[in-house]
């Protein structure tokens, strides 16, 4: 558990008081980033499990524009409660924080895959509603499970939460580097994997290796 404990130290604060306790423990990130990262994750399950996995374009306009909506909701209720204009609960934190969390890797994934693939052949990731309205299901299942149906479920929970957290880091890394390569002008996919991926998994490494000594240093 220390491991978990320090990668959520990396990344949050850990206030008590927005935070979701499960069995009497407290998860290993706030409210809002627990919803964020266990909802990344499950969104990129669902890109790789899918036949959407070689998609290199984000979703189709009406479905990017609700994940941008989802992301002014949380933008509003972090705003707006942080100026004291309204107060916000950790149940609200925990669903805008789902719902940010499923929209994130749908922009970041094809544009990974747009960079890593040649020919380029443009296929949209989500496109079709009712794979949305799976989402949104899946969604509001996650959440009244960790609100609601949680007994005996804190070391499964912190354990998708501590990997949701290293796999979207892994990816905005991935995302980022995938441009550079680009420019490279290097049309294997092997080669461009080779070259991206080992980067990306020292780039976290030394992330969090360097987050956690620092909040340690903060916090002494």
């Amino acid at each position: 558990m220390e491991f978990i404990q320090n990668i959520g130290f990396a990344v949050c604060h850990q206030l008590p008081e927005r935070s979701i306790f499960m069995d009497g423990k407290q998860l290993p990130v706030c409210a809002r980033d627990t919803g964020i990262y266990i909802g990344s994750i499950i969104a990129l399950f669902f890109i790789l499990l899918s036949h959407r996995r070689k998609s290199n374009s984000i979703p189709v306009s009406y479905i990017s524009f609700t994940f941008v909506f989802f992301m002014i909701i949380l933008a509003v209720d972090g705003l707006t409660s942080y100026l004291g204009l309204r107060s916000t609960t950790n149940e609200i934190r925990l669903l805008s924080g789902l719902l940010v969390g499923i929209s994130l890797p749908f922009f970041m994934y094809p544009l990974l895959i747009d960079n890593l693939f040649e020919p380029k052949k443009e296929a949209s990731v989500l496109s079709i509603w009712y794979e949305l309205a799976l989402l949104l299901l899946l969604v509001g299942s996650l959440y009244a499970i960790i609100i609601h149906y949680n007994t005996g479920l804190f070391y499964p929970v912190s354990f998708l939460t501590t990997a949701g957290i290293l796999t979207l880091h892994f990816l905005m890394f991935a995302t980022f580097f995938s441009f550079i390569v680009s420019y490279m002008h290097i049309n294997n996919f092997v080669k461009k994997s080779l070259l991206i991926f080992p980067i990306c998994v020292i780039m976290v490494t030394v992330e969090f290796s360097v987050l956690v000594r620092l909040h340690h240093l903060l916090n002494a």
